[in-house]
C-alpha cells in the first residue's frame, strides 16, 4: 500500500532529514524535513498557495489579496515581499507558513495510491528555518481526519498487532483507547474488530494510526482478502478464503454476535458504509449468512442457543432487505439520525465533562502537558463549551511553545460567551506578558467593561502596589489552585 503516513512513519522514527516528493494526477507537493520535523513545504495546489492561505485567515486585506499577484517578484517569496512591503508582519507571516505547510501535508492523507518518493538527505532550498512540525502531530491529526479508505481494510485484516511503544499512548481519544486496550498480541486484527463491537471505520483508522506512531507492530497478513474490482473468480476465491468457522468456535462467534444485537444497526451488522453500493450491500449479505444461517449449525444443540442464532439471521436478513430497497433505507436513514445520533451527541457531551474535570485536576497539579491533551480533546467533543477553551488557554499559557495557541483559544472562549470578563482578562495578560502593551489594555478594558467590579483586571490597568508581584501572564499562572479560583468566576468550573 502505498501511502503518505508509512512514508511519515520512517522519517518520524528516525528522525530522517530529506525532500519528499508526492504527485497524483496534476497534484505535485514536496515536502523538506530536518530531524524528523516538518520545516518547508511547496505545492501547485492555488488553494495551498499562501496568498490564498493568509487571505482565508485574515492575515491580508481584500485590497492587498485583490491585487496579490503586484507583489509576486522573480528569487522573493510573496511573503517577505508582503512584510517589506508593510501589508504583513513577520509574526502573521511565520503562522500563515505554520498552516500553509501542515495542510499541504494533511491533504495528502486521502490519497492511497499516488506517487511518493523520498530523498534522505537532500538540501533544503532555503536557510532560513522558522517553522518547524513534530510529524507525529501531522500523523495524528492526518489519519484522524481523513476518510475511510477500502485499501486501509485490505491492507491491515489478518495481521496482528502488538504493542512496541506506548509513548503515544496519553494522546489517543476514548475511542481509539478502548480499540488499543482490545489488542492481546494474539488475536488478529478482524477477531479483534467482531468481537469488540468497534465502529467498522474507526477501527481501521485506529489501528493504522497505532501503527504508525509506533504504539504496535504489525505481523504478516494470515489471508489474502479480495479487492472491490476483482473477478468473479477472484471473488469466489476471497469468499473461500472467508469460510465460517467450524464446531464450538462457530458457535461462540454467533452467540457473541447476539449479545451485539442491541448495539447494532443495519449498516454495522452488515459490515457496509452508508454509501454502499447495492452490489456491495448483496455481496456482505450472502457473506454473512453463510456463518450465520440456522441451518449450518447441529440441529442437537441446547434450545436457547437456537434461539439466539436464529435471531442474529432474523436481523442480518431484516437489515438486507431494508438497505437494499431504496424507499425503505432512506426510511431508516431518517430513523437513525433521529435518535441514535442524540444519543451520541449526548455520550459525547458527557465524555467532554469527564476529560474537562479531569484536566482540571492535573492544572492544579502544575502536568500541564497531560491536562493540555485531556483539554483539546474536551474541545474536540464539545466546541460550544466556553469554559473549555478558557482552561486550554490558560494551560496552553503556560507551555511555550504553544502561547500563540493559547491566544487563539482565548478568543473562542470569548467567542463562545463574550459576556464573560474572565477570558479577556487572561488574553490581556497574556498579552502584557509578551510584551504588547496596547493590545494588553484593550483586552483588560473590555474586561472591566463586562464586569466593572473586576479588581484582577482593574490592578492590571492601573498598575498598583497589590499587583507588584504577580504581573501579566507569569503573575496568572503562578497562582494556586485556590488563587486561580477566586480570580475566575465561581461558576467557571460548574457544568453548563
Amino acid at each position: 500500500m502505498e501511502h503518505i503516513a508509512l512514508y511519515l512513519k520512517q522519517i518520524f522514527r528516525d528522525n530522517q532529514k530529506g525532500q519528499l516528493y508526492f504527485q497524483q494526477g496534476n497534484i505535485r507537493k514536496h515536502l523538506y524535513f530536518q530531524e524528523g520535523k516538518l520545516v518547508y513545504a511547496r505545492t501547485n495546489q492555488p488553494q495551498e498557495l499562501i496568498g490564498e492561505v493568509l487571505f482565508r485567515m485574515g492575515k491580508i486585506t481584500n485590497e492587498v489579496y485583490a491585487k496579490i499577484d503586484e507583489f509576486i517578484m522573480p528569487k522573493r517569496s510573496l511573503g517577505e515581499v508582503l512584510v517589506a512591503s508593510g501589508m504583513l508582519t513577520h509574526d502573521n507571516l511565520v503562522e500563515g507558513l505554520q498552516y500553509q505547510f501542515r495542510e499541504i501535508a494533511l491533504n495528502t492523507f486521502s490519497i492511497f495510491g499516488a506517487n511518493i518518493k523520498f530523498r534522505e538527505g537532500s538540501p533544503l532550498e532555503t536557510e532560513k528555518i522558522e517553522v518547524d512540525i513534530e510529524v507525529s502531530t501531522l500523523i495524528e491529526e492526518g489519519i484522524r481526519r481523513m476518510k475511510f479508505d477500502p485499501h486501509l481494510q485490505a491492507w491491515l485484516t489478518g495481521r496482528t498487532p502488538k504493542y512496541k511503544d506506548k509513548t503515544f499512548s496519553l494522546q489517543l481519544t476514548e475511542e481509539e483507547r478502548e480499540i488499543y486496550t482490545a489488542i492481546s498480541g494474539e488475536k488478529s486484527t478482524d477477531t479483534i474488530l467482531e468481537y469488540g463491537g468497534f465502529s467498522r471505520e474507526n477501527f481501521w483508522k485506529s489501528i493504522y494510526l497505532f501503527y504508525c506512531l509506533e504504539l504496535i507492530d504489525l505481523d504478516k497478513p494470515v489471508q489474502t482478502w479480495a479487492r472491490k474490482d476483482e473477478t468473479e473468480k477472484d471473488a469466489d476465491a476471497a469468499d473461500s478464503a472467508d469460510a465460517p468457522p467450524t464446531g464450538d468456535a462457530k458457535v461462540q462467534e454467533v452467540l457473541a454476535m447476539s449479545d451485539r444485537l442491541e448495539s447494532l444497526d443495519y449498516y454495522q451488522m452488515l459490515g457496509v458504509q452508508h454509501d454502499a453500493s447495492q452490489e456491495e450491500i448483496k455481496k456482505s449479505y450472502f457473506q454473512l449468512a453463510r456463518k450465520y444461517h440456522p441451518d449450518l449449525f447441529d440441529r442437537g444443540l441446547d434450545p436457547g442457543v437456537k434461539e439466539k442464532i436464529e435471531a442474529v439471521f432474523a436481523f442480518l436478513t431484516k437489515a438486507y432487505h431494508t438497505l437494499s430497497d431504496e424507499g425503505a433505507k432512506k426510511q431508516y436513514d431518517k430513523q437513525l439520525e433521529a435518535s441514535p445520533k442524540v444519543t451520541g451527541r449526548r455520550k459525547e457531551d458527557k465524555r467532554a465533562e469527564v476529560k474537562f474535570r479531569q484536566a482540571k485536576t492535573l492544572f492544579d497539579q502544575t502536568r500541564y502537558q497531560e491536562a493540555m491533551i485531556l483539554l483539546q480533546e474536551s474541545v474536540r467533543l464539545d466546541s460550544n463549551k466556553s469554559r473549555y477553551f478558557l482552561l486550554l488557554a490558560l494551560t496552553q499559557a503556560k507551555l511555550p511553545a504553544f502561547q500563540k495557541k493559547a491566544v487563539d483559544n482565548f478568543k473562542k472562549a470569548i467567542d463562545l460567551e463574550p459576556w464573560s470578563a474572565d477570558a479577556y482578562l487572561g488574553l490581556g495578560m497574556l498579552y502584557k506578558s509578551e510584551g504588547m502593551p496596547v493590545m494588553a489594555t484593550k483586552y483588560l478594558k473590555k474586561a472591566l467593561q463586562v464586569d466593572p467590579d473586576n479588581r484582577a483586571a482593574r490592578r492590571e490597568l492601573e498598575g498598583d502596589e497589590g499587583s507588584a508581584k504577580k504581573k501579566g501572564l507569569k503573575g496568572l499562572l503562578s497562582m494556586d489552585a485556590k488563587d486561580l479560583k477566586s480570580l475566575l468566576k465561581k461558576d467557571l468550573f460548574k457544568k453548563k
